[in-house]
């Protein structure tokens, strides 16, 4: 089945790029008088080809101009079909939509100071200790005050010469400080909470003590103990053989002798990439010599204790001793390492990563900023002081009562000329309360206005951006018509190919000279070490044993000995079978690439028609093609296509 990202990676690229200047409101076509202008032709025909040099040559307008009147069709279908109005189509606009809005509703500077900071920082592990003295974001000033004085207190006694993690066990409120003495060990960007990870990456050498740091939590008093580089994106191959704690002891010791015996022919000089390519059980790396994909320490995918034993490796091409870990037994071999990435390459997950974290909030307060200040904002004085007397201590206990009090005439603030009354503001509460969220009433009430005042400017902000950006507009758009577009595809031609078996079967028998076995051999196949090896193997076939017994019997002797494959076999399918008569019988293919095999033919099948089991996943995608040329065969008749021959000419470069 087709996939949906095929689609959108057609109709939709998530970049934003302006109209050309030569964009106008003529009409290209019409689809059944529905006119489809020149310039949202021009705008995606630009963003999916900029990088062809024969920008606007005929071949390509034209062949992307039929493309495009056949998306332009189903989209009505989907329209005309009130796609765009399911639940399900709403919902997944909307999240689309919320990730294109992001970048206009932060302050881009700010994140790009951010991302900069961030890149930075990457650079460097650190090490840090710390001591926590517990103050809520809620707590009175005098509270507030005396934390802080006692975090003050403790780092003058530190400074004079007091033991830190001596201190740290004797006043740290942090759970961990019994086991750890407050050494949080080392990290990197984005694994601490945003002030404190500023704190550490701010102090100076190894020992520098921090000021007082406020976070949610409270006060920290950090020390700095330690800071190495990043150790860069290594490069490695390796040979795995499977033994999870799970196998048997037998098969343990398996895994283990035939670990032992590839390390023993590495040390003898044999090619990494070759044993990993003939022994490796790992099926995604095998074929690749054993190499796996770059990683670095914060990879998450790969094991710790595969990532120690890689970066373990002092030198290009040194490999490590048999390990034991979760998988099995593990050889690597280290092929390179590349230094800190270059901040363009690594620039989208660095965006990922500050968008989700605490340190984003900078950039959205910079950008609410903006917005107070373009709409005009304004808090009515003593608002909330005049609400307050309305509000008692159910608030904090989130079972709060709207008084009857509350004008709907009286503001509490206003932006873009609209007013937003007392009453307005309690009917936000009334949803937004919650128990226990804070213990102070004017706190309270204080973090519910902000939240209420912020929530209107983003909305108010949020639901004008295609009135004031034209290309969040046309993105947006796109969007909305790939969804779309996918969803109709999915009906009418992929899930009906998928749940139309009347259908499907009828399109088989219709072809069936299409769907046709070659000439087929029932063998199995030893790839073998040394000649020795094969005329062992080839002594015992000939008296008549057993083909997997055989192998079998070879394995537990010697895992290294030889692979062994059987099943059914198309002519030029597999190329060792290939390269012996196909008759039946014994064969020897000789060496081959330093591996010697054998084939033994137990029955050949001649050709013959396939049955729609055999290949069913192949029918449902002809069938697909088939569904689809006849769907839209059907929507040209029902909404007639009509180009404009003379405005077609007009774009194309002469």
């Amino acid at each position: 089945m087709k996939l949906k990202s095929s689609i959108l990676f057609l109709f939709v690229v998530c970049s934003f790029s302006k109209l050309s200047a030569q964009t106008n409101d003529q009409t290209l076509f019409t689809i059944g008088g529905t006119p489809v202008t020149v310039g949202e032709f021009r705008y995606i025909y630009e963003k999916n080809n900029a990088s062809d040099k024969n920008l606007y040559n005929e071949k390509s307008v034209k062949e992307y101009l039929n493309l495009y009147v056949n998306f332009k069709l189903k989209v009505m279908e989907a329209h005309a079909e009130g796609l765009d109005t399911l639940p399900k189509f709403k919902s997944e606009f909307l999240k689309y939509r919320s990730q294109l809005a992001q970048p206009y509703l932060t302050d881009r500077e700010v994140t790009s100071n951010l991302l900069n900071e961030a890149y930075n920082r990457k650079k460097y592990e650190v090490r840090a200790s710390h001591i926590l003295f517990p103050v809520g974001p809620e707590a009175s000033p005098k509270d507030t005050l005396a934390a802080y004085n006692q975090a003050m207190a403790v780092r003058d006694s530190i400074l004079k010469g007091a033991d830190f993690e001596k201190m740290a066990r004797k006043y740290s409120k942090d759970p961990s400080v019994a086991a750890n003495g407050g050494n949080l060990g080392y990290f990197t960007v984005f694994q601490m909470i945003y002030p404190f990870e500023s704190a550490v990456y701010n102090l100076g050498d190894s020992g520098s003590i921090s000021m007082p740091v406020r976070t949610n939590f409270g006060f920290h008093i950090v020390k700095i103990t330690g800071k190495m580089p990043y150790r860069g994106d290594i490069l490695v191959r390796h040979i795995l053989i499977n033994a999870p704690a799970t196998e048997s002891q037998e098969k343990q010791k398996l895994a283990k002798d035939k670990i032992d015996s590839i390390y023993s022919l590495l040390k003898r000089g044999a090619s990494f990439s070759d044993l990993a390519k003939q022994y490796s059980e790992n099926a995604q790396s095998k074929n690749n010599g054993g190499e796996l994909p770059r990683f670095n320490d914060f990879s998450p995918q790969i094991p710790q204790a595969f990532k120690d034993h890689a970066f373990a490796l002092k030198h290009d091409n040194d490999f490590s001793e048999p390990f034991r870990f979760e998988a099995g037994w593990d050889i690597i071999q280290r092929i390179d390492i590349k230094p800190m990435p270059e901040q363009k390459d690594v620039e989208e997950e660095l965006k990922q990563k500050v968008s989700r974290d605490s340190r984003s909030e900078k950039s959205r307060d910079a950008a609410l900023a903006k917005f107070k200040s373009d709409l005009k904002f304004k808090e009515a004085h003593n608002a909330l002081s005049k609400f307050s007397k309305y509000a008692d201590t159910s608030l904090i206990h989130g079972h709060w009562i709207k008084n009857s009090g509350l004008s709907a005439k009286t503001v509490m603030f206003s932006f873009g000329g609209k007013k937003y009354s007392q009453a307005d503001f309690a009917d936000y509460i009334l949803k937004a309360q919650a128990a226990d969220r804070f213990s102070n009433v004017d706190f309270a009430l204080r973090q519910y206005l902000t939240s209420y005042e912020n929530r209107e400017i983003y909305s108010f902000v949020d639901a004008n951006l295609e009135k004031n950006h034209p290309e969040f507009k046309n993105v947006a758009n796109e969007y909305k018509e790939g969804i779309l577009l996918f969803d109709i595809t999915d009906k009418k031609v992929w899930g009906k190919a998928m749940s139309d078996t009347t259908g499907l079967k009828k399109f088989f028998d219709d072809n069936r000279a299409k769907y046709q076995w070659k000439e087929r051999a029932d063998a199995a196949i030893y790839d073998l070490r040394d000649a020795g090896d094969v005329q062992n193997v080839k002594s015992e076939l000939e008296k008549g044993l057993a083909a997997d017994s055989v192998a079998s019997h070879h394995i537990r002797k010697d895992p290294l000995s030889l692979n062994f494959k059987t099943g059914y076999f198309e002519r030029g399918e597999n190329k060792i079978l290939d390269t012996v008569p196909w008759t039946i019988g014994l064969h020897d293919a000789g060496l081959i690439n330093k591996r010697y095999y054998l084939v033994k033919i137990k029955k050949l099948i001649p050709p013959g028609e396939k049955q729609l089991a055999d290949v069913k996943g192949m029918v449902i995608a002809d069938y697909q093609d088939y569904l689809e040329k006849q769907w839209l065969s059907d929507l040209r008749k029902q909404y007639p296509v009509v180009v404009n021959d003379a405005v077609v000419s007009q774009l194309i470069k002469k």
